[in-house]
């Protein structure tokens, strides 16, 4: 998108949109601090910046810079977990890397209102993506159509957190979902322990 090419504030492009069926604003697409890389492109400006080591994470993860990326806790915690894995070699992929350097650089993507990519290579022969019944495989796509531009580069944070829930399952972290969680499976041990009783009593009497 020649529009931003020297814009050092958009570090990518991106065909995917995991809104399901949402769309934010009136433009064709919106900002997003989320690279989804399963269509994508960048600039070599931004490439640049690319860390494959994440070395400055020791320290970007104790600056203030950090502390106000995100305006929930779950999602900071969970992604201090991923970059923690990330940076100790832990996890092998390329992409949380990108993400990573983006982030340490302040970048967002811009990213379309309607989905353009779907990705065919989820299966068991598959690298990461393993599971055929994933809501995110072989999704629908639809045409952009005449490109409306945003009016001003500014993160869209509703979208973001919605493709945190939606993308990174952060809605399973959410109240009440994990103490409802926890709360269920109490009464399913009270249970199994109810009825070990009983049968014990039942063969003593």
């Amino acid at each position: 998108m020649q529009k931003y090419q020297h814009d050092n504030r958009v570090f990518a492009i991106t065909g995917d949109n995991f809104q399901k069926g949402r769309q934010f604003g009136n433009t064709s697409y919106y900002f997003s601090r989320y690279v989804h890389v399963w269509g994508w492109a960048t600039w070599r400006r931004a490439w640049k910046h690319y860390d494959p080591d994440l070395s400055f994470w020791p320290t970007f993860k104790n600056s203030s810079q950090w502390e106000t990326q995100f305006s929930e806790k779950i999602e900071k915690t969970y992604w201090e977990m991923i970059f923690n894995r990330v940076h100790a070699n832990e996890i092998n992929t390329w992409d949380y890397y990108w993400v990573g350097s983006v982030w340490k650089q302040g970048g967002f993507t811009a990213t379309p209102n309607q989905n353009l990519v779907s990705n065919i290579g989820f299966g068991k022969d598959s690298t990461h993506t393993v599971y055929s019944n994933s809501p995110l495989a072989n999704m629908p796509t639809y045409e952009l159509g005449n490109v409306i531009h945003s009016a001003e580069v500014v993160r869209n944070i509703e979208a973001d957190q919605n493709a945190f829930d939606f993308v990174f399952n952060g809605r399973s972290t959410r109240w009440p979902v994990v103490p409802l969680f926890l709360f269920f499976r109490l009464i399913r041990k009270f249970f199994r322990w109810l009825k070990r009783y009983l049968h014990f009593t039942k063969l003593r009497s």
